[in-house]
């Protein structure tokens, strides 16, 4: 019945003065309590709320991290696509000339 006086809190004072003391202090205790475990109960709330953002954010920098990794691994073979065969077109102009050189010092020294 007391917990159902709450519109007004002078109504629930004079309900709460004419208890005897011992069952005021238990009602104000457990008053108490509950503002206690709620405020307790929101904090955690809010924790949670944050390390959830926390974790979101995390997550988004790791997929961009690992999308700008991948970004750089496909431009550097795209670079090693196009610089290879400039490679083996120059070994191809350069081999015979090689070839003839390391001929003509086996002659020389035999």
């Amino acid at each position: 019945p007391l917990q159902r006086e709450r519109s007004t809190g002078k109504a629930v004072t004079l309900l709460w003065s004419g208890l005897p003391p011992h069952l005021r202090d238990c009602f104000i205790c457990r008053k108490e309590i509950r503002k206690l475990l709620k405020r307790q109960m929101e904090e955690k709330s809010a924790q949670v709320k944050l390390q959830q953002i926390s974790k979101a954010n995390e997550a988004e920098h790791l997929l961009e991290v690992d999308r700008l990794a991948l970004s750089s691994e496909k431009q550097q073979r795209i670079q090693h696509s196009k610089a290879m065969p400039a490679y083996r077109d120059e070994n191809k102009r350069v081999q015979p000339h090689i070839y003839i050189m390391h001929l003509k010092l086996m002659l020389s020294v035999s």
